[in-house]
């Protein structure tokens, strides 16, 4: 789980624990994948173009990643990290 994430009365807050201010490369680190895997199977683009992205410039000129792109690796990163966290406390319980 994601350190600063503070749980709320309304559950539906707590969903969100991939906070928004994560850059794509913190994001492709909680879920584990490398840069060539998610280029290929989130981003739909070559490993140049997310570098890119993960970098934040091109020729000196910013870039970011689409929307749907960052949306899609905080879905990722949330659900490994479920995953890990559901896997860590079940072997605690033994």
């Amino acid at each position: 789980m994601i350190e600063d994430q503070k749980p709320t009365d309304n559950p539906e807050q707590n969903d969100m624990s991939i906070h928004d201010h994560l850059s794509l490369r913190q994001l492709r680190d909680l879920s584990g994948h490398s840069a060539t895997w998610c280029a290929e199977h989130v981003g739909k683009v070559t490993l140049r173009s997310w570098n890119y992205w993960e970098a934040g410039t091109k020729q000196g000129q910013p870039v970011s990643a689409p929307d749907d792109v960052m949306a899609a690796m905080r879905e990722l990163a949330e659900a490994v990290q479920s995953v890990l966290e559901k896997t860590v406390n079940r072997h605690l319980a033994e």
